[in-house]
C-alpha cells in the first residue's frame, strides 16, 4: 500500500513538473495548438509596409507617370475615344470639372472661381499658353497638382482625369469661338 501511494506521488510530481516546464515560454517559441490559425502568420504594424516588390518589377495594372509636367507633355499620348462615346465623356467631364475644378478655375475656365477671395487667382485655362499645352501636361497637373493646386490623382481614376481634359478642351474651344 505504501508503494502504491509513492507511485501516485511520483506520477503526480512528474505531471506537475511537465506542466511547469511546458508553461515556460522561450522567446522564439509559439503557443501550442492543434490547428494553426492566422494569428501565427506574418503580421505587420499599421505603418509598416509589406514586403517590397522585386527590384525592376512593374505591376500588371501599373500606370507609369512622368517625373514632371513637361516630361508628361512630351511623352503622354492621349487615349483615342470613340466618336459615339465622346458626348458621354464630355458630359461626365463637365460634372467632374464642376466638382473638382470649378471653385478655383471658374465655370468657363478663366480663373474666376469662388475661391479667388481666399487664394490667388487660378490660371486662365482658356489662355493661348494653355491652349497650346498638350493633354499630358493637364493629366500630370491634375494627378500631382501644381504650385497652389492640390493633387487630385487619389480622388479620381485616370479615365475621369481624361474626361476633365476633354471638358477643358471644350472650354478652350468655346472661348476661341466667342472671340
Amino acid at each position: 500500500m505504501l508503494m502504491n501511494s509513492c507511485d501516485h506521488l511520483l506520477g503526480l510530481a512528474v505531471v506537475m513538473t511537465m506542466c511547469v516546464l511546458s508553461s515556460c515560454k522561450q522567446p522564439n517559441d509559439t503557443k501550442w495548438q492543434f490547428f494553426p490559425d492566422m494569428a501565427d502568420g506574418a503580421m505587420f504594424s499599421h505603418q509598416m509596409a509589406p514586403l517590397a516588390p522585386p527590384e525592376g518589377s512593374v505591376a500588371t495594372d501599373a500606370m507609369i507617370y512622368a517625373q514632371n509636367a513637361l516630361d508628361a507633355e512630351t511623352s503622354w499620348t492621349p487615349i483615342e475615344i470613340l466618336p459615339s462615346r465622346k458626348p458621354m465623356f464630355e458630359h461626365r467631364g463637365k460634372q467632374l470639372y464642376e466638382t473638382f475644378c470649378d471653385h478655383c478655375h471658374g465655370a468657363l475656365g478663366q480663373g474666376e472661381g469662388t475661391m479667388t477671395d481666399v487664394f490667388p487667382r487660378s490660371p486662365d485655362l482658356t489662355d493661348p499658353m494653355y491652349i497650346k499645352r498638350k493633354d499630358g501636361f493637364f493629366f500630370h497637373t491634375i494627378t500631382f497638382g501644381g504650385a497652389l493646386m492640390p493633387s487630385l490623382g487619389h480622388a479620381m481614376t485616370a479615365a475621369e482625369r481624361v474626361m476633365i481634359i476633354l471638358h477643358i478642351r471644350k472650354l478652350q474651344q468655346d472661348s476661341l469661338e466667342s472671340k
